[in-house]
């Protein structure tokens, strides 16, 4: 079982500063390899994100206030 609580409890060097710096890389390596991994779900389309926002934007009246 994975525990980050316990990983952050591990002294690797003797200095707490080292250790810190250990454990925080470790925790980007993780989260940068779940993000390639999952690449292909976060594709970004930003004319279609626009595109979503505008008409959510739209529908609760935003735009209103502007005219």
């Amino acid at each position: 079982v994975f525990s980050i609580e316990r990983l952050n409890n591990i002294q690797v060097f003797d200095t707490e500063q080292f250790n810190f710096a250990v454990f925080y890389s470790f925790a980007t390596y993780i989260a940068f390899e779940r993000i390639i991994h999952n690449l292909n779900l976060m594709k970004i389309q930003p004319k279609v994100f626009y595109s979503k926002l505008y008409q959510a934007w739209d529908s609760h009246g935003f735009f209103d206030r502007f005219k």
